[in-house]
């Protein structure tokens, strides 16, 4: 790799270049980020904190449903699907690599589904609300992830399309 081409590669994702860039009419990736997923950002910006919050300051940090459920072995592995996959997700989504943003999104719904599993075990029916919400955001994974490959798949047959027109091979 040439050293022109790594300087451009580092300059691609240096968030003060990208700043820069923002100011002579490109578009800023944290406006393109918050506008094109409103809802997406800031619940998993919260998750990711909630995880990293967990991990850094111990395990009485956690909700006492989870506590009382799990082992202390489960706890650390909840907590660092919610901080690595919240963080994933944001960086995927940052820099526009949709399969690390998906990856992330997967770790979150291991968390989620995991939360509702447990408060639903230890509360029964009386936990239909919170479970049914953490069920709602674990939709919401699903249904980003499922976007992304699909997103993926049809860039594909659009870049094979192009590629076997100009090439004189399509029918």
């Amino acid at each position: 790799m040439s050293q022109t081409h790594q300087r451009r590669q580092l300059k691609r994702f240096n968030p003060v270049s990208r700043f820069k860039r923002a100011h002579r009419g490109e578009p800023n990736p944290l406006w393109v980020m918050s506008a094109t997923a409103p809802f997406e950002v800031p619940i998993v910006l919260y998750f990711a904190l909630l995880g990293w919050w967990v991990i850094i300051g111990g395990y009485h940090k956690t909700p006492g449903s989870i506590t009382a459920t799990l082992p202390t072995w489960l706890i650390f592995c909840w907590s660092c699907c919610f901080a690595f996959g919240g963080t994933l997700a944001l960086a995927g989504r940052y820099f526009q690599r949709f399969p690390v943003e998906s990856s992330g999104l997967a770790l979150l719904a291991a968390a989620f589904s995991t939360y509702a599993i447990v408060v639903t075990y230890i509360n029964g029916l009386n936990a239909v609300f919170a479970s049914g919400a953490y069920l709602a955001l674990l939709t919401g994974c699903i249904v980003r992830i499922r976007v992304i490959v699909l997103d993926r798949k049809a860039h594909r047959v659009a870049t094979q399309f192009l590629y076997e027109e100009h090439n004189g091979d399509a029918p």
